[in-house]
């Protein structure tokens, strides 16, 4: 049986047309930091092929998922990280 991995995630910012998140890997509940990686994803037409807004229900429901410090997030990389090289 291998290690017990857990995965934290949180919205940092929602805008019309885009969503940034975060996701941390940990081994086990409060064990090592394993990695994080910062999504920045656009919701976008695929036959207009550009960028579009949310549809207003889902922006709506969205916005309370929005962490309430997302600042701790604007320096990068992460203490933690594990960057090769």
């Amino acid at each position: 049986m291998g290690d017990v991995i857990v995965v934290r995630s949180a919205v940092l910012e929602l805008k019309p047309k885009s969503i940034r998140f975060v996701h941390e890997m940990f081994r086990g509940d409060g064990g090592d930091h394993l990695s994080t990686m910062m999504v920045t994803g656009v919701h976008i037409d695929i036959v207009a092929r550009k960028s579009v807004q949310f549809e207003p229900q889902i922006f709506g429901k969205s916005q309370p998922m929005v962490v309430a410090n997302p600042g701790q997030w604007d320096a990068w990389p992460p203490r933690e990280a594990f960057l090769a090289g």
